[in-house]
């Protein structure tokens, strides 16, 4: 169980990470897929996580401090239009980079909406993921937009979709449904 998590700072360069030596979780997912309202449903906590007033301004990531153990990161979201080219030319090298400088990652959990599926940019971040030969966790949000009787077939189209997974979560941060697992797999991720 979560039971403390604290906002630490943002940071725009790897050389500015926390000195601490705790094991790190990625979150990753476009714009407005709802990571804060992810991070808000998974801490238990309501505005832990803020969403920016101007999102697409800069690339920061941001760190979250959680039961006096782990970090719980939350990179850019990607794929948003208003972002300049250049910026955007610089997330996927500059995710990656980070990805492969740390020695503490534990996981990577890609949000992907239920409803609405993965993207173009979401195939584009998962691929080269893979392709640099990291696991990715996939976590299905948004579970309540879809109606009960077509979450079974929404959610086989979606694995069919993703062939490579090996593990996946479905939740609802609006309905707090399909913490519990997520919870308790992350938390023996970070203390083995």
């Amino acid at each position: 169980m979560i039971q403390k998590a604290n906002f630490i700072r943002s940071i725009e360069n790897i050389k500015d990470q926390p000195l601490e030596n705790y094991p790190e979780i990625i979150l990753m997912g476009r714009s407005n897929v709802g990571k804060s309202s992810f991070i808000n449903a998974l801490t238990q906590r309501k505005k832990l996580a803020k969403t920016s007033q101007t999102p697409g301004k800069t690339i920061t990531l941001n760190y979250y401090y959680v039961n006096d153990s782990f970090y719980l990161i939350d990179t850019p979201g990607y794929g948003y239009s208003k972002r300049s080219k250049s910026i955007q030319k610089q997330f996927l090298p500059m995710i990656i980079s980070f990805l492969e400088q740390s020695n503490r990652l534990k996981a990577i959990f890609q949000l992907i909406d239920f409803k609405i599926g993965p993207t173009q940019e979401d195939d584009r971040i998962h691929q080269a993921l893979l392709k640099a030969q990291f696991e990715v966790i996939i976590v299905f949000v948004k579970k309540d937009q879809v109606k009960k009787t077509t979450q079974p077939n929404q959610l086989k189209k979606l694995i069919n979709h993703f062939t490579n997974i090996k593990r996946f979560f479905l939740v609802s941060s609006a309905k707090k449904e399909g913490f519990k697992d997520l919870t308790d797999f992350l938390l023996s991720l970070v203390t083995n």
